[in-house]
Formats: C-alpha cells, structure tokens, sequence
C-alpha cells in the first residue's frame, strides 16, 4: 500500500480528516451541556480518538475492499494522535492547576 500512501499525502484526503476530527473535537468540547470543564476535555479527547479499532473490523468484513480505504484507515492513526494532542495543548493551557 505504499504507492497509495503516497498519494494520499498529496491529495486533500489528509486535510479532510484533519477537518473532521478538529471539527469532531471542538464540537465534543462545546456541546455537552452541564458538565465541568475537566469533563468536557476529557470527553472531546476521547471522541477524536475513538472506534478505530471498529473502523478495522467493519474494513476486514468487506469482500474486495478498495486498497483507497485501507490507506484512509491507517492514516486517521497519526492524524487523529496529533490532533488529539494539539486540542490537548489548548485545553492544558486554559485548564487551572491541581490543588494539593
């Protein structure tokens, strides 16, 4: 799948998951009504990293597969990691200090 690998890259393949877990990500933080800022952040991390395992499960069940999924698949993995840590960064940074 390296030649798929590669022109992901130069495609907007990268960028459109890049924009579906920002906008996934800040939704999951500014949405949830009523909970705490620490549960909201929490909850925006998980849901940026989520069912990537299940994503696998459902590619493997398919009959002939396009090799274009399997690379979009293993891509979310990287970008879905850095994004979840930019949006960590920012929550980190508006976050208030532990009380000892």
């Amino acid at each position: 799948y390296w030649e798929e690998m590669l022109s992901a890259i130069g495609s907007y393949a990268v960028g459109a998951q890049v924009l579906f877990l920002g906008i996934l990500t800040f939704l999951a933080y500014k949405i949830p009504f009523g909970l705490k800022k620490t549960q909201r952040s929490g909850m925006a991390l998980g849901m940026c990293t989520r069912n990537i395992a299940a994503v696998f499960v459902a590619y493997f069940s398919i009959v002939n597969p396009d090799p274009g999924v399997f690379v979009m698949i293993v891509l979310v993995v990287p970008i879905a990691l850095v994004v979840a840590l930019i949006a960590a960064r920012i929550f980190a940074k508006d976050a208030k200090p532990l009380s000892e």
